[in-house]
């Protein structure tokens, strides 16, 4: 019997790479065709079995937590209708909030970590059985639930497991990478590996190119190491806005007349009363700056509590929707396959002159 039972989907970011449309509107709300991408994976999470859904959400857009909600006016509406599938689907969403979902506000957006830790704040079930993370804008499609494989691979070796694809050398920056070795071919030989190291994004010398996408199966004790992380980018953020403010503060001295100085340092009587803040933030930032890296915290696991990471190329197509062309490549691949209107999308590309 599985330990998972919960899910966190974080869908608080501010979805600069689909602007403008994402300026008030969630990107995991702008429709594929008529089904918003965070309905996707809501449906995959129970699906997989798990029972009770955190989302995260952010401060200023509330459109995913109105979706959720009952609409007992509009199910009226459709009900007089006679628009009773139509009423039904509405109720059947509705119910999901009722039941399954619960909400998260991220107030700041300050990188995937720290979304899953204002979930796990918020709510202490998170932190004492593993959990499952499946990011909002990713919707994958499979027989099995991408979720369920990696649940699967937990129960079997129980540690934290973390969906991987390859993807082609050149678009390995884009990406966390595994540095990691194969233990098994799993399912349809689909492998599973120990996983040694992660890296965010690499520029140069990627360990691999097993990419890391958005589902996740995280051990609790993971929260310790998020809110170290949270503190520490608390100092740091702090004092960035202490360098901020001094160096206003030089500009504004320098058109007085008032003092002189070297770059970095304030003077008062003749003295440097000013220590080198850019030298002390380097010292305390996290591994990228400015965002509290999930896949950092993930690699701190097995060294702090001595559990262990896996991956898992899961089975499925994945559709990234914070990249506009996977965007409608789910479109229209998610269409061909409706009966409603796959034939019209057939024939209209058949005809298509390119």
């Amino acid at each position: 019997m599985t330990l998972i039972d919960r899910a966190v989907i974080p869908a608080a970011g501010w979805g600069t790479r689909c602007l403008p449309a994402t300026k008030e509107t969630p990107k995991e709300m702008i429709p594929v065709i008529d089904t918003p991408p965070l309905l996707y994976v809501v449906n995959e999470a129970i699906d997989s079995g798990l029972e009770f859904i955190h989302i995260v959400t952010s401060r200023n857009k509330h459109s995913a937590e109105d979706f959720f909600r009952r609409n007992h006016e509009l199910e009226d509406v459709l009900a007089r209708k006679g628009m009773l599938k139509e009423r039904d689907m509405v109720e059947k969403i509705g119910s999901l909030d009722e039941r399954n979902i619960r909400f998260v506000t991220q107030n700041e957006q300050k990188g995937l970590g720290h979304s899953i830790y204002c979930a796990m704040k918020k709510h202490d079930s998170l932190k004492e059985r593993p959990f499952a993370v499946l990011l909002g804008d990713d919707i994958v499609v499979s027989k099995k639930p991408c979720t369920k494989q990696l649940m699967e691979v937990y129960d079997k070796y129980r540690g934290s497991v973390i969906a991987v694809q390859e993807v082609a050398d050149e678009n390995v920056s884009k990406y966390g990478i595994i540095d990691g070795e194969v233990i098994s071919n799993g399912r349809n030989g689909h492998r599973i590996y120990k996983v040694n190291n992660m890296v965010e994004k690499p520029l140069i010398d990627p360990p691999s190119n097993m990419a890391i996408i958005g589902r996740y199966v995280i051990e609790p004790q993971i929260y310790s190491i998020l809110r170290e992380m949270v503190d520490q980018y608390s100092v740091t953020d702090r004092m960035d806005s202490t360098a901020r403010t001094l160096r206003s503060s030089e500009k504004w001295e320098k058109r007085k007349g008032t003092a002189t100085f070297r770059r970095g340092e304030k003077r008062i009587g003749g003295k440097v009363v000013l220590p080198a803040v850019e030298r002390t933030r380097k010292m305390l930032e996290p591994p990228i700056y400015h965002e509290i890296q999930l896949t950092e915290a993930i690699n701190q696991l097995p060294k702090e509590y001595k559990t262990r990471n896996f991956a898992y190329e899961f089975e499925g197509t994945r559709y990234d929707l914070g990249d506009k062309f996977d965007f409608w490549r789910a479109g229209t691949e998610l269409g061909l396959k409706r009966d409603d209107i796959g034939p019209q999308i057939r024939k209209y590309l058949s005809e298509l002159k390119l």
